[in-house]
């Protein structure tokens, strides 16, 4: 893989973690002060972070 190639991957990433982060909260069903909903936000950003390194490496 090309250095450009890897340069775009890795925006992509960090604009679909961005806006799992900042925007996760406005999914339906989560509420801001539920502690349950935050760690079902992080559980969220975590999966998402793992399937886009695993989607590098294949």
């Amino acid at each position: 893989m090309g250095l450009l190639a890897a340069a775009h991957l890795a925006v992509y990433q960090i604009i679909v973690l961005l806006v799992l982060d900042f925007l996760g909260n406005s999914i339906p069903g989560l509420k801001v002060d539920n502690v349950h909903a935050v760690s079902l936000k992080n559980t969220l950003i975590f999966n998402a972070f793992v399937f886009c390194q695993l989607s590098v490496e294949i």
